[in-house]
């Protein structure tokens, strides 16, 4: 609901029928852009096929393993740096796995605070989250295969002997799709640059353990969750306002949780101050975020 470039309301539909939302501040946080989109703002929607953020997934947990003898079955794959456990191709498990990959399975298991409990991961290409009959083929193709991979696993790898399938996530993972065109659009450039920006909401250190200590840490400007052509609305989440592969590399869950926290505190300064998101006085948010326990790079 606009007036003008304002929105006013969010219309949404459930078991009561039709309702609208209606507020001072929103703050788009539907991974998508959902609310941005249907408000007029910019932005972009493609992908790059290439990168893990245009890639779906349907996670699962297998519960019932044992998992010192599956660790004891890899041997020495086991002390790779990665965090995704894959197998080196001299190995009777790597041998495996290419033999379930060419069946179309999932290759790639993740350890848990568990040794009972096993996480596989996948990414699924070639599909849009914003479209239904994509999003329902990859309920139905994607649930497939985790019973061809739990069944394989059963019978060919050490420690799932008497395993089962302890739960799925309960929807389908979506990496990315639109992103918001905003005040400020981050860049790769930028983000190798260690760019620090007037306005930073957050800090994140490097994700790899080999990074140098000199480096300062990434950041996010405030500009980057604003909309550049409609009033009353921030963005929090993967939808922030980024090029395609800045945003495939600050997605991830601990950012997505910054912007959330900036954004919230941003709009409750807006209400409260009765001004736009994109005229907060940036000195006192900042205050705010820090009072709040949120690492900020010092003032240029």
């Amino acid at each position: 609901l606009m007036d003008g470039e304002r929105i006013k309301g969010v219309l949404f539909e459930s078991k009561e029928g039709r309702k609208a939302i209606l507020g001072q501040v929103f703050i788009d946080a539907t991974g998508d852009g959902d609310i941005f989109a249907s408000a007029g703002a910019e932005y972009d929607g493609t992908m790059d096929p290439n990168l893990r953020s245009s890639k779906l997934a349907l996670v699962f947990r297998v519960g019932n393993i044992d998992y010192h003898k599956f660790r004891a079955f890899k041997g020495k794959e086991m002390q790779t740096t990665s965090i995704y456990e894959t197998g080196s191709e001299e190995s009777s498990y790597a041998k495996l796995m290419g033999e379930l990959k060419r069946l179309g399975g999932f290759t790639v298991t993740m350890p848990t605070s568990r040794d009972d409990v096993v996480w596989f991961n996948n990414w699924i290409p070639g599909l849009s989250c914003l479209k239904v009959e994509d999003l329902t083929q990859m309920e139905v193709s994607t649930r497939g295969k985790m019973l061809m991979t739990h069944k394989f696993f059963k019978e060919n790898v050490p420690g799932f002997e008497k395993s089962y399938i302890l739960d799925t996530a309960s929807q389908v993972g979506t990496r990315g799709s639109r992103r918001l065109i905003g005040e400020h659009i981050l860049t790769d450039e930028e983000l190798r640059a260690r760019t620090i920006y007037e306005d930073s909401i957050a800090l994140f250190p490097p994700l790899t353990t080999n990074a140098s200590p000199e480096k300062p840490n990434r950041c996010i400007p405030y500009r980057s969750l604003l909309p550049r052509n409609v009033e009353a609305l921030l963005v929090a989440g993967r939808c922030f306002s980024s090029d395609l592969v800045a945003n495939d590399i600050m997605n991830l869950i601990p950012p997505c949780v910054a912007m959330g926290e900036a954004a919230g505190t941003a709009a409750a300064l807006s209400a409260k101050e009765g001004v736009q998101p994109r005229d907060v006085d940036y000195l006192i948010l900042r205050k705010h975020l820090l009072d709040q326990g949120v690492s900020l790079p010092d003032l240029l």
